[in-house]
């Protein structure tokens, strides 16, 4: 009787601690529970408890949170399509201050983050150049964003993969790879490091109401044959940022890359190609900056009395 008291105290207490945990762990409310190891052709939203796999269209419908033990893989030429609004209405207060947007923009509202989608976990996305993954949205695109974006943790892998009308593409503060990414039309920024390293090659972020790729806090990401267009600022380093940049091309931005501040950042055989702008711009840098790139000097090139374009061109 005692052995069958035991173990009916185990079990309410794993019914109590795993809702705490699952709230702990994702730091939102309750959440649809998802234990489905294959989608296709299906709709999905919620927890995946397991790992999971796509293909074919998968139909978002709501926010999905990869636990962290499990990993999602999506197969090449699958379709993720991304509902204009969040059934499990799980958002969260933005961090941004309403002073630094535009008025009337309505990502920066609590409302928002709950009605619009984002995807969170360890991703593996492999697609192929006449096969790619591809994640759109079900309305045309909107003037702001239609969704939040995906958040990779550790280990996740992105090739041939297309990612449009979003608010912040793809966050990350984990080492991941992104190899023929094409992230476009994004409200912040198309891909956002902090922390830790990423290895990003041979992809385009583009159309950035503010920043084309935006690297924070001691990240130290490798960028190679990338190409960073048409947005406001090409790339943006903040607090102590040292990115290894080889080999970009920086195409009609207003700004190609803006040092609010930077740790020893390498810039080395970059091009430029925004006649019309800056070649670098900004407050102030900590550490190392060297630029042997092909610059065409703008208005901005000199910072605190130090001049970036170097004279070894």
């Amino acid at each position: 009787m005692k052995f069958w008291a035991v173990l009916i105290w185990i079990v309410v207490i794993i019914a109590i601690a795993v809702p705490i945990f699952l709230y702990g762990a994702f730091g939102r409310p309750w959440l649809t529970m998802n234990w489905r190891d294959t989608v296709e052709n299906g709709t999905v939203s919620g927890i995946l408890l397991r790992s999971q796999t796509w293909r074919g269209e998968i139909q978002i419908s709501g926010d999905v949170y990869v636990a962290w033990w499990a990993r999602l893989q999506i197969e090449s030429g699958t379709r993720v399509v991304i509902a204009a609004t969040d059934d499990q209405q799980a958002g969260s207060e933005p961090a941004l201050n309403p002073d630094d947007v535009v008025v009337n923009d309505p990502t920066n509202s609590t409302d928002y983050t709950r009605s619009h989608v984002e995807i969170k976990g360890t991703i593996v996305a492999e697609g192929t150049a006449e096969e790619p993954i591809i994640f759109t949205v079900t309305d045309p695109p909107t003037e702001y964003a239609a969704w939040q974006g995906v958040v990779l943790r550790d280990g996740s892998k992105l090739k041939h993969v297309q990612i449009d009308n979003v608010q912040n593409g793809i966050v990350t503060s984990a080492p991941v790879s992104l190899d023929n990414v094409n992230i476009e039309r994004c409200l912040w920024n198309c891909l956002y490091v902090g922390k830790e390293s990423a290895n990003v090659i041979n992809s385009r972020f583009s159309l950035a109401w503010h920043q084309a790729v935006l690297v924070a806090s001691d990240a130290s990401p490798f960028f190679k044959n990338n190409e960073f267009a048409r947005s406001a600022i090409g790339m943006k380093l903040v607090q102590v940022a040292k990115p290894v940049v080889l080999q970009n091309r920086f195409i009609d931005n207003a700004i190609a890359v803006y040092l609010e501040t930077a740790g020893k950042a390498t810039f080395e055989n970059n091009a430029l190609e925004s006649p019309t702008g800056p070649a670098v711009s900004g407050g102030s840098f900590e550490g190392n900056v060297i630029y042997l790139n092909n610059w065409n000097p703008g208005n901005g090139e000199k910072i605190e009395g130090t001049d970036l374009i170097s004279d070894k061109i």
